[in-house]
């Protein structure tokens, strides 16, 4: 109620007030009816306005990519990680391209072969594709990844130990 009262209080205030400049600019066949229908018919200009901006923003959106379009390169995604950094994955013939752009430098992350790329599959998929298809072409990797794995469980194993010789003690 008392939000209410508010509306109504401050709308008499404006139309007092529309009342009152009229009068100071001396229109002579000015009355309260013609203010009102005034500034509602303001009010609905404006309200049209922003909506035939807001969806011609939108419309543009949607189809700026028929402006931007070229025959060689397409681009499946971009993610902007800030205002002067983001990802962009390109498709450029057969290749797909993954690229870091900032405001001075464009640099290429990685280049991956159509044929090896899915674009259904998830991006934990796809990582574990990709990483589980490096390391295998590598032996050298495989050798590296063994070491640490023999180093993480050496300790775990060690501790392990010492759990079951303290709860033998006690």
């Amino acid at each position: 109620m008392k939000s209410d009262r508010k509306i109504f209080f401050y709308t008499l205030i404006l139309l007092i007030s529309i009342n009152t400049i009229g009068y100071a600019a001396e229109i002579e066949d000015y009355s309260l009816g013609k203010a009102i229908f005034k500034l509602v018919f303001y009010i609905i200009i404006t309200l049209i306005v922003l909506i035939i901006a807001v969806y011609g923003t939108r419309f543009i959106a949607k189809n700026s990519k028929r402006f931007v379009s070229s025959k060689y390169v397409r681009i499946i995604d971009s993610l902007n990680l800030d205002a002067n950094f983001r990802i962009l994955i390109a498709e450029i013939n057969d290749n797909i391209y993954i690229l870091a752009i900032t405001n001075n430098n464009v640099e290429v992350i990685d280049r991956i072969s159509k044929e090896d790329f899915d674009k259904n599959m998830g991006f934990d998929d796809q990582l574990h594709k990709y990483s589980s298809s490096y390391f295998k072409d590598y032996d050298y990797f495989n050798k590296i990844r063994s070491n640490i794995k023999k180093t993480l469980v050496k300790p775990n194993k060690d501790i392990d130990k010492e759990d079951e010789n303290y709860e033998k003690d006690n």
